[in-house]
C-alpha cells in the first residue's frame, strides 16, 4: 500500500494537474487501532492519543496526481462515508492549511482549493470501533472509487 501523508501533504498545483507529496516523517497510529498489544514503552511519551510510530513505513517520496479529495472525521457507529460539497470542502482545506491565519499565503493558495474541491469529494467518518476502523475506511474507500474489496493483512 502506498501512503502519501499521516495528516499532512504538500499539495503543489502543475499546469491541467495538482500534484501531492508527503511530508517527510514517520508515520504514526494510535496503538488501540493496531492488531496486537503495544508495549508501553513504544507509545510516544506524552501524548493522549496513545500514538505508536511505524518505522517500516515509508511515506511516497514522490509526486502523484491528486484524483479526488477524501475529508477524514469520526463516527460513533461502524463509519460511512458521503459526498460532501464543493464549500465544504474548501473549508474543510482552508482550516487544515498551515497559513490560513494570514490573508496573502491563503489567497495565493485558494486557488488550488477551489481546484480540489471542483474534483470528486467524499467525507469519510472513521468507525468508532477501533478494532475495525482501518479495515472499514478501506471498505468504504474501496466502494466509493469502484474497486472490489479486498482484505489487507494488518
Amino acid at each position: 500500500m502506498t501512503v502519501m501523508g499521516d495528516d499532512m501533504v504538500v499539495v503543489t498545483p502543475s499546469g491541467d494537474d495538482v500534484l501531492a507529496q508527503g511530508v517527510p516523517r514517520v508515520l504514526t497510529v494510535p496503538a488501540d487501532v493496531l492488531p496486537t498489544v503495544v508495549d508501553p514503552a513504544c507509545v510516544l511519551p506524552g501524548d493522549d492519543r496513545r500514538r505508536v510510530e511505524l518505522d517500516e513505513h515509508d511515506l511516497h517520496p514522490e509526486q502523484e496526481r491528486i484524483t479526488a479529495v477524501a475529508v477524514c472525521d469520526h463516527d460513533s457507529g461502524r463509519g460511512r462515508i458521503s459526498l460532501i460539497s464543493a464549500t465544504d470542502t474548501v473549508e474543510q482545506l482552508a482550516g487544515a492549511f498551515v497559513l490560513s491565519a494570514l490573508v496573502e499565503p491563503m489567497r495565493a493558495w485558494f486557488p488550488t482549493a477551489m481546484r480540489l474541491a471542483n474534483g470528486p469529494r467524499v467525507a469519510l467518518f472513521h468507525a468508532a470501533d477501533p478494532a475495525e476502523r482501518v479495515e472499514r475506511a478501506a471498505e468504504l474507500l474501496y466502494e466509493v472509487t469502484g474497486h472490489a474489496h479486498r482484505s489487507h493483512p494488518r
